[in-house]
């Protein structure tokens, strides 16, 4: 798990329950590690772009241009505050609650936990309509109960990595990364006699025992 902390200062309003603390735009978590694959969760408590929802994205952060990873997840928002007991010095244990989603969460279905797949990239070798992207993350939490956990919310994530690999550039030759990725789409569409790809479209390759899971 990660704890969600934050130095930004950047104000979208007070938190819920009439608290007078303002509320940052975007918190960060400390980077973290898996299979040698750094990451970072970041939360919006009132939404990416706005709204009633807050979001939580997970960000891929490779040690070099070209570095890409096949990553599958499932993310869950936790408060941890109020105390179990109080019999300690240090205040006992703490109630872990998760906080609910607003969606089925994906596969498998849950109301607390989301999940997703897809293959991170650079920035520059991001196409999000064949599935590679910097960030991943959905707008499914409530805002008013996220903002009003702040201070005690951890990201509790379960990751899989299926593959990784590295110097994919859309400038070698034969073309790697985002331009590869479009390409090996349009030729797959054409050799199974499937429909054209439509912009805007995302593809997303999940492994078979994933999905059974």
């Amino acid at each position: 798990s990660s704890l969600i902390s934050t130095s930004d200062r950047s104000k979208v309003g007070s938190g819920g329950d009439g608290a007078e603390a303002q509320v940052p735009y975007c918190i960060v978590s400390d980077e973290f590690a898996v299979e040698d694959e750094s990451f970072r969760v970041l939360l919006y408590p009132r939404g990416r772009f706005g709204g009633s929802a807050a979001s939580a994205y997970l960000r891929y952060i490779p040690r070099a241009s070209g570095d890409e990873v096949d990553l599958a997840w499932k993310l869950t928002l936790v408060s941890r505050s109020g105390a179990i007991n109080s019999g300690t010095a240090s205040g006992g244990e703490t109630a872990r609650r998760p906080l609910g989603v607003v969606t089925a969460g994906g596969l498998p279905r849950s109301n607390t936990t989301w999940s997703a797949a897809m293959t991170f990239a650079t920035e520059l070798e991001s196409v999000e309509s064949t599935g590679r992207t910097a960030d991943w993350g959905s707008t499914i939490w409530d805002a008013e109960e996220v903002c009003s956990s702040l201070g005690s919310i951890e990201a509790e994530l379960e990751m899989t990595v299926f593959a990784r690999r590295s110097g994919e550039n859309s400038l070698a030759l034969p073309p790697g990364g985002a331009l590869g990725s479009v390409a090996r789409q349009a030729r797959a569409g054409d050799a199974a006699g499937t429909r054209a790809f439509r912009s805007g479209e995302v593809v997303v390759v999940v492994p078979r025992d994933a999905v059974e899971e």
